[in-house]
């Protein structure tokens, strides 16, 4: 994310937010939901972090 650009108050995010961006737009390609795609990458991680124990069932 380039912080080279000038800070605005947006709610709790004080510089642009280039992942929400790129959420869309994935989704949009993929005909997907957002928090789907949010979801799915949040599981990855975890499970890639602290086992497949914690996989979603």
């Amino acid at each position: 994310m380039s912080t080279d650009e000038q800070p605005t108050n947006r709610g709790f995010v004080m510089y642009p937010s280039r992942h929400t961006q790129v959420v869309r737009d994935l989704a949009f390609i993929e005909g997907r939901r957002p928090w789907a795609i949010i979801e799915d990458a949040l599981e990855e991680y975890v499970t890639r972090h602290y086992g497949k124990q914690y996989k979603r069932k």
